[in-house]
């Protein structure tokens, strides 16, 4: 027996924005994924095509973007200040540190940014959705991947949280986990454990991998440095 859709007021707003204001229905579905993410989940279709989530998720991802592109250019990074300044300009100074952008990369940073959003969204759901395979959390999916892209692009709305200083990139990612493990549960029909699993395990392979490149990079950069000082 086919199940009767849905009423209009009863899917999230940015779905349905065709037949409301589309600010409005940006600002309200944006409202739901902050103060009742539940709710939001709840009221996403598991399958309505890629374009309203891909739209949503370029959309507060490259807001993100300029809130962390206007700090860099206000604020010298914290971070930077952490390391010696001969260390900075033998690394190449503080391009990759977090300096103020300037000259062509003011031109070219909005395009660059909006295809690397669009690239990493896909890329992101491609990832998480390989895991979502592994731990077995898509055995009870009518989705299939379009539930795990959907889930990506909304639980995008986390990156809203860099207009915290500091420590935005921080909780940007902690509210990322938190909404991807409640979409993949709502949009693939799984268990929490199987949902949060498909989205923690890949970024715990990736810190692993963080992690081994920088062992390896010191221990080449001790091992050099202590090489040459025997030489001298």
């Amino acid at each position: 027996m086919s199940s009767v859709p849905p009423p209009d007021a009863a899917i999230l707003p940015w779905e349905r924005r065709r037949g409301l204001d589309p600010f409005r229905a940006f600002i309200e579905t944006v409202k739901l994924f902050v103060a009742r993410p539940d709710e939001a989940w709840r009221i996403t279709p598991e399958r309505a095509g890629f374009e309203s989530p891909l739209l949503f998720g370029l959309i507060v991802s490259f807001i993100g973007a300029v809130i962390s592109f206007l700090y860099r250019w206000i604020f010298v990074s914290p971070w930077i200040r952490m390391f010696p300044s001969a260390m900075v300009q033998r690394w190449g100074g503080r391009a990759w540190m977090g300096a103020r952008p300037r000259g062509c990369a003011l031109i070219f940073w909005p395009f660059g940014a909006a295809i690397g959003i669009l690239i990493g969204l896909f890329i992101v759901a491609a990832i998480i959705h390989l895991f979502v395979l592994i731990v077995g959390a898509a055995r009870t999916s009518a989705s299939g991947f379009e539930g795990t892209f959907r889930t990506i692009c909304y639980a995008s709305v986390a990156s809203l949280a860099q207009i915290i200083p500091l420590v935005g990139g921080l909780i940007a990612l902690v509210w990322w986990i938190v909404l991807a493990g409640k979409g993949i549960q709502r949009m693939h029909r799984t268990t929490v454990g199987k949902a949060y699993a498909a989205v923690l395990l890949p970024i715990a392979v990736m810190v692993g991998l963080v992690v081994l490149v920088v062992v390896l990079v010191v221990g080449v950069l001790l091992a050099t440095g202590h090489h040459t000082s025997y030489t001298l």
